[in-house]
């Protein structure tokens, strides 16, 4: 046998090692029979609802399509973890197992309800991979094979079963047994001998023993985050606050829409708030308070929250086609509204703020350019680097019927000029490039990396640069810069900041602190130098989903 096996208790270890070795000496399958598991109540007679040849196999005849098979969630979520997991050629960028969750066509093909539970089982695994690894690491005496893709399968397998017999109480565990090791067989390539399935089976039916006891008492949340982040965070936050973020990270945040303010209900003659359209809209019978959850909430900061009841694809959800909203977290609505606000204090009162100049210097995807055009202003530029992350902006706006109201440029933002010379710009909003590492919720795979060394440091040269060139080149005197990035790492926000205001010594910019009354709902975010600093899982209610942010707002005088 290929592995080595080991258990807490004796008893069980032996139970298991007799189970396993019978089944491989007179190859009797470890999960239940089909007929086992036949939902035909015991002493009725008549055929099981499964059909099976007289041994109790599946004939070859009645054997499912490669395609049928690997559209089951538990294969998608396998297959998908199996390809993040394989061992990389050389220059291969690793890949994000979502992703190739949704690039799978059976995938693609499976009903609302399947696709969701495949996304749960992959999501789940990958944010609770740190303590999936060490439980897993309880009942094998040496670690499996990284290179050997049968093993890297059987790996991706266990940690799919694992996910399910640790972190979801609402599946049946002969369920999450049976049919996870039962994905060992359908791969339409790799071919898992049966003394491996076996081995597969012992484990997840260990695991189903006792392994949510060792789960409890030998590994914590922030097993799940890579030790120079965790250290990171508890340096900066302390460890209280640190475990608070990484459990808000456990969780899937729920989608949240800007409402579109150009928009007009062709069939309603009276003015109403957009954002109350909306949220009618996504309404199924009436409000209630028992079940706010279930509810689409209007936040103070007037994004809406959809309830996760809300299923389906996002393109088809209601007045998504009729450009009323897009997808943004309460958390990338902050900028724009800093910017607005800080241009309403300086500007006079002869100039109505509409006729600025704004530019959203690192443009894409495009919400925080679509929440200029909604705010009404008219002279906006949107500068991209990527030209393929380009089109999704300019199909966005296009969606929004935005696409006349803003000037889309592809270039560097450190090399890029206004159309009216230098310094001729009276507002930018600069959501520089980042380590992503406020967006765990919803990107699980940020947790696992470790930036100490090249990678920061680049981010960090970029984003010195991108500030110089705003100030230097782009702002108009007494013009205002919204500095952003969905980090975490101080270095990436404060530090910056404080670089910045220290290497001019006063001379040239100034910090434009926020007030309480502009951003409803977080005041308790404003930091005592006057920058924000958004902290996932901090906030009450549905602003505890909001990603980590961290904004500062200056005035170049």
């Amino acid at each position: 046998m290929p592995y080595q096996w080991r258990k807490c208790s004796f008893c069980f270890r032996g139970r298991l090692i007799l189970l396993l070795l019978s089944a491989i000496l007179l190859d009797v399958p470890l999960v239940p029979s089909s007929e086992a598991l036949s939902t035909r109540p015991s002493g009725t007679k008549g055929p099981s609802t499964r059909s099976t040849a007289p041994n109790g196999k599946n004939p070859k005849n009645l054997i499912q399509s490669t395609a049928t098979i690997s559209a089951t969630p538990r294969a998608a979520a396998s297959f998908a973890l199996m390809e993040a997991m394989a061992p990389l050629k050389k220059n291969q960028k690793p890949k994000i197992a979502l992703r190739q969750l949704e690039r799978n066509q059976a995938f693609l093909e499976m009903d609302t309800r399947d696709r969701a539970f495949a996304r749960m089982l992959l999501s789940t695994a990958e944010r609770r991979h740190g303590q999936i690894e060490k439980v897993l690491q309880k009942y094998l005496h040496q670690p499996m094979s990284k290179d050997r893709i049968s093993e890297v399968f059987c790996q991706a397998v266990l940690r799919i079963g694992a996910t399910q017999l640790l972190f979801m109480d609402n599946i049946p565990k002969y369920a999450a047994i049976k049919e996870t090791v039962e994905v060992l067989r359908k791969h339409p390539t790799i071919k898992i001998s049966q003394p491996k399935i076996n081995f597969v089976n012992a484990v997840l039916r260990g695991l189903n023993e006792d392994g949510t006891e060792i789960l409890e008492t030998t590994t914590s949340v922030l097993d799940n985050v890579h030790p120079w982040l965790a250290r990171e965070w508890i340096e900066s936050y302390g460890e209280s606050t640190t475990r608070t973020m990484v459990e808000a990270a456990m969780e899937e945040s729920p989608i949240f829409v800007s409402a579109n303010q150009l928009y007009r209900d062709c069939d309603d003659d009276k003015e109403e708030n957009v954002a109350e359209i909306i949220q009618r809209a996504f309404l199924v019978g009436e409000p209630s308070v028992d079940d706010a959850k279930n509810t689409p909430e209007l936040l103070p900061i007037g994004c809406v929250r959809i309830p996760p009841t809300v299923g389906g694809t996002v393109s088809k959800w209601p007045l998504y086609q009729e450009g009323a909203w897009w997808v943004q977290n309460p958390s990338a609505t902050l900028p724009a509204l800093a910017l607005r606000s800080g241009l309403q204090q300086e500007m006079s009162s002869d100039q109505p703020i509409y006729e600025c100049h704004v530019v959203d210097l690192c443009s894409a995807p495009g919400g925080k350019t679509a929440q200029l055009c909604s705010m009404g202003f008219q002279n906006i530029d949107a500068v991209e680097l990527s030209r393929t992350r380009t089109k999704p902006l300019q199909e966005n706006l296009k969606r929004l019927g935005m696409q006349e109201k803003c000037n889309v440029h592809i270039e560097d933002g450190r090399l890029w000029f206004p159309d009216l010379g230098r310094n001729s710009v009276d507002g930018v909003l600069l959501d520089a490039p980042c380590s992503a590492t406020g967006l765990g919720s919803r990107h699980p795979d940020v947790l696992t990396k470790s930036l100490d060394g090249g990678l920061l440091e680049e981010l960090l040269v970029t984003q010195k640069e991108l500030i110089a060139h705003t100030v230097d080149c782009i702002l108009k005197p007494g013009g205002i810069m919204v500095y952003a990035t969905c980090s975490l790492l101080q270095q990436e926000g404060e530090h910056q900041m404080e670089r910045l205001l220290e290497k001019r010594g006063g001379i040239g910019v100034e910090i434009l602190p926020f007030m309480p009354v502009e951003l409803p709902g977080f005041d308790d975010c404003i930091t005592e130098e006057g920058w924000l600093r958004v902290l996932p899982g901090v906030l009450k209610g549905s602003l505890q989903f909001c990603d980590g942010f961290f904004v500062a707002r200056l005035r170049k005088v």
